[in-house]
């Protein structure tokens, strides 16, 4: 199966964010992964959590699909190999996307999807945002945690 040049962008942009993603839990120090820091409203192992959780969820409102998110292990090491497998369940999931399934529609939730039936385009471009938010609270977390750091 060829796959769709805009599917080899989406794969490319959700790698590059959850490489990201994994670079910044890379940097969290072990004493903090449980922290609520720097106005975040999620602790780093929540916010992984939620985005392993909602990586699998946007899958199963395409497809109908019941997959669920393993409880991550709550260090570093167990925190990076969540990410990198729901990375590998949505690259396998996009080569699977053929023009017809991208635009059949799906109900939503209400609080992004305003109770409408949305595209399966419109869900994996609400993804990728998605990934692209959660880089941008964990590099809050470590601005916060350098800073905190840096205050005596």
């Amino acid at each position: 199966m060829t796959i769709l040049p805009e599917i080899r962008d989406m794969q490319a942009l959700t790698g590059k964010y959850h490489l990201r993603l994994r670079e910044l839990v890379g940097q969290v120090p072990e004493a903090a992964l449980h922290e609520r820091v720097g106005g975040a409203g999620l602790s780093v192992v929540e916010t992984v959590r939620h985005v392993c959780e909602a990586e699998r969820s946007y899958m199963n409102l395409i497809d109908g699909g019941e997959r669920q998110t393993p409880e991550p292990p709550p260090d570093v090491d167990g925190l990076l190999r969540a990410l990198a497998e729901a990375e590998a369940e949505m690259g396998a999931f996009l080569e699977t996307m053929d023009e017809a399934t991208l635009a059949t529609t799906r109900d939503v939730p209400g609080w992004w999807g305003e109770g409408e039936p949305r595209s399966a385009r419109l869900i994996l471009m609400h993804s990728l945002a998605h990934k692209y938010y959660h880089c941008g609270q964990l590099q809050a977390v470590l601005h916060a945690l350098d800073a905190r750091e840096r205050t005596p």
